[in-house]
């Protein structure tokens, strides 16, 4: 599968990154706002998206609802710092497929991953 990791860290981008090719998959393409984010998806048509909530320019909330507008069967993970129930509501409630906490990255992403390629 190829990814698109849309974070303003780096630090966050590269975990992702690297749990994404540590399970044999791609990652087309890294954006840091979700206007960048909007455009990668129209060009690069990864087949995951994995998209931080808070976020410079355009949030994340704001870019999933636009993902889901241009592809209501998109594959989104949405992830964020914050520990908020009302923020995962939120983004469950705009479409995302999953959503999980950075703190959990390393244990949850690959669990997630995993359940997409047995659905695929």
């Amino acid at each position: 599968m190829r990814f698109l990791i849309v974070d303003d860290s780096e630090t966050s981008q590269a975990i992702i990154q690297s749990v994404v090719t540590s399970m044999g998959h791609k990652v087309a393409g890294i954006a840091v706002n979700g206007r960048d984010a909007l455009e990668k998806f129209t060009s690069l048509q990864p087949d995951v998206v994995v998209l931080d909530v808070i976020m410079p320019v355009v949030n994340g909330l704001d870019a999933l609802k636009d993902i889901r507008s241009r592809d209501p069967n998109a594959l989104v993970i949405m992830i964020s710092s914050t520990r908020s129930p009302q923020t995962a509501l939120e983004c469950q409630q705009a479409g995302a497929s999953f959503f999980l906490y950075k703190s959990m990255l390393m244990t949850d992403l690959p669990k997630i991953i995993h359940k997409i390629q047995t659905q695929a």
